[in-house]
């Protein structure tokens, strides 16, 4: 399994797919409520916006699936993540402060692009090792995305503590990782797949 490029890949796509996300998670109590002075039932209603987008991003995925395919919309999602953090960690930088408005709005679209990045990775990954060694594969897949979510991110409080900044640069990295991943190990097998599809 470990052997299977294909199976590495869209494990780490998953895994760091799921980073990003897990970091946003981690920190953004501490950014929302320290840095910008919610208070904690404002703070769930900011959190509440991103898993909204989760979810929506989850129904989205599942009705588009059956016509645009796992393999497109793995690459249609982690396209936009990209493109959502970078523009967070661009604004974080320059700004130090951006609009709640607008971080909220970002962290929404993100989250909306995590689930096809989630949901079809893992759906490609555990299609390639089927029958009796799906539960293994499924753990090795688990594995991966708590043991890189452990060290990548505490890397939001770098700085001593958890900042827009950090956050989202923290966010960029882990997104930015799943791209290389995807360019490395899948780019060849999800575009065969694909045009098998077509055919």
């Amino acid at each position: 399994m470990l052997g299977d490029r294909s199976f590495v890949g869209f494990a780490l796509v998953q895994a760091f797919g799921f980073d990003a996300i897990f970091t946003y998670v981690s920190a953004s109590s501490f950014v929302v409520q320290d840095q910008y002075g919610l208070t904690g039932i404002a703070y769930s209603l900011v959190f509440a916006a991103g898993a909204l987008g989760l979810v929506l991003g989850g129904n989205l995925n599942g009705k588009l699936v059956g016509t645009l395919g796992e393999h497109r919309l793995l690459r249609v999602g982690l396209a936009v993540l990209i493109a959502s953090t970078t523009a967070l960690a661009i604004l974080a930088v320059t700004l130090r402060f951006p609009p709640l408005a607008v971080l909220a709005s970002i962290i929404v679209l993100a989250s909306a692009c995590g689930s096809p990045i989630l949901a079809n990775a893992s759906t490609i990954a555990l299609g390639r090792h089927g029958g009796p060694t799906a539960g293994i594969a499924a753990a090795l897949i688990g594995a991966v995305q708590f043991r890189l979510a452990d060290p990548i991110s505490p890397l939001a409080w770098l700085t001593g503590e958890a900042s827009v900044t950090s956050m989202a640069v923290t966010m960029l990295g882990s997104t930015l990782c799943a791209g290389v991943a995807y360019f490395i190990f899948c780019r060849t097998t999800c575009t065969e797949e694909s045009e098998g599809v077509a055919q």
